[in-house]
Parts: C-alpha cells; sequence; structure tokens
C-alpha cells in the first residue's frame, strides 16, 4: 500500500491520505479497522457487496468501476478478496466528506444497516472512479483527485458539531452529552 498526503492547503485540513492498494493474490481475507470520518474507496475490476454481518466481499469483475462511501464506523470489517484488486482510498477527517456531498445521504443510501454507500448515484461523483483511473501513474492520480474536490468544495461551517467533536476525540477524556452541550452553548 501506498500513502499519499494532499499538497492543497485546503484539502490537507479535511482529506487525511489518499491510499493506493494492489494485490494479485487469488484470494484473501482480513480485518479493516474503523476510521474517524468517513472513507471514499474507488475501485477497478471490481464488484464490492455486503455478506453477513461486517463483512465485505471485493471480487475482480472485469470492466467494473465503483466509487464508494463508508460510513463512520466502530467495529472492524472483514474484507473477503476474490482475484486481483485495485483500490484508491481517500480518507477524510470527520466532517471532511460533507464539504462535497451537498445531497442528503438518505437520497442513495438504500438499506440503514449498510455501513456503505454507492456514490454513483450522486451526480457528484457519477464516473468519478472511472476517471481517477484513467490517469496513468499515482502522482497523476493526486493530483486529478485534489482537482476533482476543490471543485466540488463548499467551505461549509459546523461550529456547534466541529466544537463537540473537538471535545469527543480528545485522548483519554469522557464527557456526558450534558457536559458537551454546556461547552457548546446548544
Amino acid at each position: 500500500m501506498e500513502y499519499y498526503y494532499p499538497e492543497n492547503e485546503i484539502l490537507k485540513k479535511i482529506v487525511r491520505y489518499i491510499s493506493f492498494y494492489y494485490s494479485d493474490v487469488p484470494s484473501k481475507e482480513y480485518l479493516v479497522f474503523p476510521n474517524h470520518g468517513a472513507g471514499m474507496v474507488l475501485c477497478r475490476n471490481l464488484e464490492f457487496s455486503p455478506l453477513e454481518g461486517n463483512t465485505y466481499l471485493s471480487k475482480e469483475t472485469p470492466g467494473q468501476y465503483i466509487n464508494t462511501l463508508h460510513i463512520n464506523r466502530i467495529d472492524p470489517v472483514k474484507m473477503i478478496e476474490q482475484g486481483k484488486q485495485e483500490k484508491i482510498t481517500i480518507v477524510f477527517e470527520p466532517l471532511g466528506i460533507n464539504r462535497f456531498i451537498h445531497e442528503p445521504l438518505c437520497e442513495f443510501v438504500t438499506e440503514a444497516e449498510h455501513k456503505y454507500v454507492s456514490l454513483e448515484q450522486t451526480a457528484r461523483f457519477l464516473k468519478f472512479a472511472e476517471k481517477v483511473f484513467a490517469c496513468n501513474t499515482p502522482i497523476e492520480k493526486v493530483q486529478f483527485i485534489e482537482t476533482y474536490l476543490l471543485e466540488r468544495f463548499t467551505n461549509t461551517q459546523f461550529p456547534f458539531v466541529e466544537d463537540a467533536l473537538k471535545m469527543l476525540m480528545e485522548p483519554g477524556e469522557t464527557y456526558t452529552v450534558a457536559t458537551i452541550s454546556k461547552q457548546v452553548y446548544t
């Protein structure tokens, strides 16, 4: 896996990193541990589908490009890979994805129990994965991703939520809802 970090000053505050993953192992299983925030996974020649519980299948499917948004989760996910895998993951800081998706999530989340969303259903990210994979090198892909995100960026503010989030993410601290509400004047 290769990791890249945004060059743009705006994106540095919103995008934690961009990773590139390739595997040609015929079959593999592993756990993915949660991140705060959300991750957008772009896949080439793959089909992605939920199985039982927190298990997902990533299966080689030539000609298939997908954009998937993985929403905040607190539990590990089991991944089962079948065939060659090529994925690019954009990991956003908490609330970061909200600056690029302006449609209500309920418009394209089909089942409440699923913790991932197909972004092919939103016009903003239609064919995004296909366009990214058309770039030749990881650097070109990162540059394309940054340009694409900046074209869709809105400087939406979440003042109460951002302040509460900072408190929730303080290591070793535990706050009650009442304490956080009082601190952020809500």
